[in-house]
């Protein structure tokens, strides 16, 4: 017989029987069994990080086959910061379950951790696990030209409050969380509960039944071409990234969520449906899906940070700020990798191998992985040469090569401004020249989002109400984005894609060379970009081919419904399944819930809700579904509303949509109208820009719409390039002028600390491990690796994430140990003192996270914006910044009220009935068969892309970083357990695709917390807060998908070896002679999927791209606008230099990613007129009490709305704007992570 665990058990009940569960304190100093639950809690989340690593990079390494749900993790890892935010909440929350686990075992009840611990071992504990420097605000004084630039983070955008609108802070909320257990647990969870007397339809039986598609169904909008479409995905990558949990397997039982269907934290798998038209309905079938990270200080850890239940939240890598995140990066160190530091012209880095017919493409990402080498398997081919992934300011520039035209689009642009920058001042250092090209390129962003976008989708009454005249800066406003916003609303442009990428010759006509492909044959594709023609062919067809028009009857094309991520129409994820499936995960209140916040009507029945969507078949279907009206997932009801006037969204999303950019702009110091961003000379420059300008300027492109987002049949209203007005830059030359002691501290508050790093770090190191053998393996990479890599946390993420976690998980070792000697529940902060609370949120690193910035030390604080965006407001230097948590505006509903999600707890009723699971809504009300895809009528596949594209400047919400349960070690990929950070996707009985067992799911990781969320959140104030997602990147439009939303990435991405302010291209390949993204160093097989996708064996493949958004080889399309946006940041940078030679690189680089920055011209078509009028309007001014934090629902739902505009292809036209013969449109479904196709093709 062992003694040991009976000797162990012994003395940890003597210890704990001489406190009171409320937690006296002996000598002031931590228990011993609070350190050893941090210590175990941090071993648990750092082993099941290592194990999904080292599984996931197995996975995307490998040359047969990548998973589309390891596609989808591996995009939605959360990455540096983000990942340390994450890493942190899940330490943090871990560590709370293993003291209540412990206590429960010690005391036979449950109890809650924090109740055990003390004020100063609850401070601990969120100082150890890395909490408390997650939630701290950064010394705003510190940094730099803090009133001039942004931060990459978009920390210190508020001077007040540091943290809002950062990147790696988590959503807001508009509305409480509606989790299954009140705290975190989505809603599904728990099969069978109730809600208003229904259970819950699965995902995606609604996915089938509602949202399903089929191409010849597809009807093109008449008013918008293709271009508002990624335009929309564009700018959604500017402003919200949720990313996953880094674990691929559960916290609390080990099992891996990608080959189990069982729920357990992170894993949250989509139950297949029975009878599903694609997949296998059984209890082992579900498509994996993993939980978004949470925050620190959210769901259970929310306890820490308050002493009162918070509901989950999750993290928003990405500002909240429209800052072309999405271009220049959201964190310190991914905007200083984007930047070509290799010489001084403030560029941003280019692909160092290919060009675009001697233009810049995006640099490779240095993730080793064959997530975009598709080239061979797309093609099917085997000896073609395979690219790696393209890296841009957000992690998703490879999502299809029209994003990832965007993205080279607006690089160039950086590039170009420099240059220009340069010339006019080549005194400018190289950081001047960078910040002055960021901020340029910004405004941009800023411009075209306000003016020429968002009126064509809220529609002209949110105009007017809410986005007209610039009303000022407000630093009481809070930008963050919501929820709400990126899980439903700023989805709507899903329904707008196109089956095909349009890929067109000179003449508009389809490329003969290079044809355009079907979507899902886009998806991560950068070597159609390499080698096939570069970003000329998609931009073509973005401007000159119509937007899949959003038709209830036909919502969803198959390449997003039934091929996304995938080469095979058999284990493909379901983008309606998921995008329910994330909305319980962050636990979205339902549809009736967002009419009543917006003041609309509630229907109660079937002839109320028919009323509402002009619709009686449809409403009937719904409540076949749902039972009740205020059962409808959000998405699922927002996206089946009529237009509103003007718009391309109903009311409910147009009323969200317009609301966040309401607040992006107001809460945004920085904003290119407010008083002294920009001189009233500089402004009226800006005021020219034009989205066709920025394609002429960086293309071959000769002949352009004067507005790139309205249709114009036949090119009837194309121009001449010569007659579209450029900004002048002449208006930016310038004359040239002269250990804290420990000694209070209980040894077991340090055990546990200790502890919960051990399993924290092991978790990561396991997960790196496995996740790097995973996509450095030939053969095959799971989808979900991919997604998860694609959605960890990086660099200063990374240690957000990872501070949360060690909070997390320090709380949870404390608790389990609390119980295990109480025999009863314990929370683990009512053990601990203040002073131990505090020596746990710093040791944690959570103390560090949450810290304002000093914002009077950055140069150039009110002139550029920094890479995090911190110190954007000074007041609150946080705020918009990058790696803080995304704002709330409702609050969460997490199932447990304070992180767990609803459908967490399989039975648990909602209102009477269960959550259906999110792949039963998704099969039954997303469902689109390409065949039924309807093109949108108005406008262009690029407001879809340019969606995800602006959506990747602002949220990033990196999963853990742990792919295994940090309490039980399971695998989230080998099982179907629900257990932190696990959150699968179940399948429900009848899918037409998966299998329906309790082994069967699709791995979903749960977004990563943020520090002083979920139970860490008892660490910061005493009152539990929900669990909070951190947003990896800045709230703000600064392009970070370009420029990163990090320092370091900034730099990275930075062209270095010039003083010309460029960004760094690719070293290797140009296309047609112009830039492409560079490629990442991290060595992956994720994005060499070249012959795979051909079918061939022997082309060449190419590591991923490497941006400012992780996501840069989510798609072609969106690798595409990394690449355009990319040329132009080179393009102005150039310009810029030439107007003022005296310029330094890095001022170059500064008033290039300056000027990059656009508002104007996508949001009018996405919310619609009025609220575009409402709340878009003129620029009210800056207002440093606007919060511009990236909302959880803008993140999450709303933002999100671009899913249901994606064509089943991605068009690649020819100079004729005709399909591209040599490299035809591809099916969405193999443009995921094909950076070869820019290159190659």
């Amino acid at each position: 017989m062992n003694l040991l665990p009976s000797v162990v058990t012994l003395g940890l009940c003597c210890l704990l029987s001489s406190l009171s569960v409320s937690g006296s304190e002996e000598n002031g100093s931590i228990r011993p069994f609070v350190l050893d639950a941090i210590k175990e809690a941090k071993h648990v989340v750092d082993d099941s990080y290592l194990y999904s690593r080292q599984k996931s990079l197995e996975r995307v390494r490998r040359d047969d086959f990548i998973k589309p749900s390891d596609i989808l993790r591996l995009m939605k890892q959360p990455k540096r910061k983000a990942r340390e935010a994450v890493r942190a909440a899940d330490y943090l929350e871990q560590t709370l379950r293993i003291i209540s686990e412990k206590s429960h075992h010690a005391h036979k009840r449950s109890i809650n951790a924090t109740g055990l611990l003390t004020e100063e071992e609850l401070h601990t504990i969120e100082k150890l696990t890395g909490c408390a420097a997650q939630t701290l605000p950064p010394p705003c004084r510190t940094i730099p030209d803090l009133n001039k630039y942004r931060t990459a983070s978009s920390v210190c955008n508020n001077h007040v409050n540091p943290l809002r609108g950062a990147s790696n802070t988590a959503f807001t909320r508009w509305l409480r969380p509606t989790y299954e257990d009140s705290i975190s647990q989505p809603q599904g969870w728990n099969p069978g509960r109730r809600y208003n007397s229904f259970v819950l339809p699965l995902v995606r039986e609604v996915s089938n039944r509602i949202f399903s598609t089929q191409d010849r169904n597809v009807v093109g909008d008449s008013q918008y071409t293709f271009f508002i479409t990624f335009f929309g995905q564009w700018n959604d990558h500017d402003l919200s990234f949720t990313p996953m949990s880094p674990s691929i397997r559960s916290f609390s039982n080990g099992i891996n969520c990608d080959d189990s269907c069982e729920r357990s934290e992170p894993c949250f798998p989509i139950q297949i449906p029975k009878d599903d038209p694609r997949l296998p309905s059984n209890s082992k079938s579900c498509l994996p899906v993993f939980r978004s990270a949470p925050a620190c200080g959210s769901g259970n850890g929310a306890y820490m940070f308050g002493g009162v239940p918070r509901v989950r939240e999750q993290i928003n890598t990405l500002t909240s700020f429209l800052d072309a995140g999405q271009l220049y990066g959201s964190e310190d160190g991914l905007a200083r990798e984007l930047r070509d530091l290799s010489n001084d012209g403030g560029l941003m880095r280019v692909n160092d191998r290919f060009r675009d017919n001697g233009r810049e493409l995006l640099p490779f990402t240095k993730v080793v992985s064959r997530m975009c080498a598709t080239r061979n398997r797309i093609l099917n081919t085997t000896s073609l040469e395979e690219v790696p992934c393209f890296i841009a300011g957000d992690e998703r520039v490879d999502e299809n090569i029209a994003l990832t035209s965007l993205h080279t689009l607006f690089l160039r642009e950086h590039n170009r401004i420099a240059r220009a920058l340069r010339r006019l001042n080549p005194h400018w250092t190289s950081e001047q020249l960078y910040q002055e090209s960021r901020k340029i390129v910004g405004a941009f962003h800023q411009i075209i989002v306000f003016r020429d976008y968002l009126p064509h989708i809220v529609g002209t009454d949110a105009m007017r109400k809410q986005l007209g005249k610039y009303p000022g800066y407000n630093p009481n406003v809070d930008p963050t984005i919501s929820n709400v916003f990126a899980t439903a609303a700023y989805r709507f442009a899903h329904a707008t894609i196109q089956p095909l990428i349009f890929r067109l010759d000179e003449n508009f006509q389809e490329n003969r060379q290079f044809p355009s492909v079907p979507l899902h044959t886009a998806f991560f594709t950068p070597w159609r970009i390499v080698f096939e023609g570069g970003i000329d062919p998609q931009i073509r067809g973005l401007i000159s081919r119509p937007a899949k028009l959003n038709k209830q009857d036909a919502i969803l094309v198959n390449a997003v419904r039934e091929r996304l991520f995938a080469f095979t129409s058999k284990i493909a994820q379901d983008l309606g399944s998921l995008n329910l499936q994330r909305g319980r995960d962050h636990g979205q209140p339902g549809y009736n819930a967002w009419r009543r916040f917006c003041g609309l009507s509630t229907p109660r029945n079937v002839n109320e809700l028919a009323s509402v969507l002009n619709n009686t078949v449809l409403a009937s279907k719904l409540l076949q579904l749902y039972g009740s009206p205020d059962n409808i997932d959000l998405w699922a009801g927002g996206i089946a509303e009529p237009f509103v006037t003007g718009g391309r969204v109903g009311p409910v999303f147009s009323c969200i949509i317009a609301t966040q950019f309401q607040k992006i702009r107001q809460g945004d110091r920085l904003w290119w109208e407010n008083s002294g961003v920009f001189t009233p000379a500089q402004r009226a420059s800006l005021s020219k820009v034009s989205l066709s300008r920025i394609v002429c300027d960086n293309t071959g492109i000769s002949r352009v719409p004067k507005n790139a987002f309205l249709y114009s049949p036949n090119q009837a209203n194309f121009l001449p390039c010569r007659s579209i007005l450029g900004v002048d830059l002449s208006a930016w030359k310038e004359t040239v002028t002269g250990s804290e002691e420990n000694g209070s501290i209980r040894p077991f508050i340090l055990d546990a600390i200790k502890e919960a790093k051990q399993v924290v770090d092991d978790s990561y190191l396991y997960s790196r491990q496995k996740s790097l053998e995973r996509v450095r393996r030939d053969d095959f990479i799971k989808p979900s690796d991919i997604l998860r890599l694609m959605k960890q946390p990086k660099r200063k993420a990374r240690e957000a994430v990872r501070a949360a976690d060690y909070l997390e998980q320090t709380l949870r070792i404390i608790s389990e140990k609390s119980l295990h000697a109480h025999k009863r529940s314990i929370n683990a902060t009512a053990l601990l003192t203040q002073g131990e609370l505090d020596t746990i949120k710093k040791l944690t690193g959570c103390a560090a996270q949450t810290l304002p910035p000093l914002c009077r030390i950055l140069p150039d604080l009110n002139k550029y914006r920094t890479a995090s965006s911190v110190c954007n407001n000074q007041l609150n230097p946080l705020r918009g910044a990058s790696n803080i948590a995304f704002a709330r505006w409702l609050p969460a509903a997490y199932e447990d009220n304070i992180s767990q999600p609803q459908g967490w707890n399989q039975g648990k009723l909602y209102n009477g009935v269960v959550l259906p699971l999110v792949r039963e809504v998704s099969n039954r009300i997303f469902s689109t068969q390409d065949q039924n895809v309807v093109g949108d009528s108005q406008y262009t596949f690029f407001i879809t892309f340019f969606g995800q594209w602006n959506d990747h400047d602002l949220s990033f919400t990196p999963v853990s970083p742990s792919i295994r349960s940090f309490s039980n070690g399971i695998s989230c990929d080998d099982s179907c357990e629900r257990s932190e950070p696990c959150f699968p996707i179940q399948i429900p009985s009848g899918d037409p695709r998966l299998p329906s067992n309790s082994k069967s799911c699709l791995p979903v990781f749960r977004s990563a917390p943020a520090c002083g969320s979920g139970n860490g959140a008892y660490m910061f104030g005493g009152v539990p807060r929900v669990r909070e997602q951190i947003n990896t990147l800045t709230s703000f439009l600064d392009v970070g998908q370009l420029y990163g939303s990090e320092d370091g990435l900034a730099q990275e991405l930075r062209d270095l070896s010039n003083d010309g302010g460029l960004m760094r291209v690719n070293d290797r390949f140009r296309d047609n002679g112009r830039e492409l993204l560079p490629f990442t160093k991290v060595v992956s097989k994720i994005c060499a999927t070249r012959n795979r996708i051909l079918n061939t064996t022997g082309l060449e493949e190419v590591p991923c791209f490497i941006a400012g958004d992780a996501r840069v080889d989510e798609n072609i399309a969106l690798t595409s606008l990394h690449t355009l946006f990319l040329r132009e940041h080179n393009r102005i940078a150039r310009a810029l230099r030439r107007l003022n030679p005296h310029w330094t690189s890095e001022q170059l680089y500064q008033e290039t990613r300056k000027i990059i920055i656009v508002f104007r011209d996508y949001l009018p078509h996405i919310v619609g007129t009025e609220a575009a009028r409402r709340q878009l309007g003129s620029y009210p001014g800056y207002n440093p009490n606007v919060d511009p934090t990236i909302s959880n629902v803008f993140a999450t739902a709303a933002y999100r709305f671009a899913h249901a505009t994606l064509q089943p292809l991605i068009f690649r036209l020819d100079e004729n704007f005709q399909d591209n013969r040599q490299f035809p449109s591809v099916p969405l479904q193999t443009a995921f992570f094909t950076p070869w196709r820019v290159v190659f093709e």
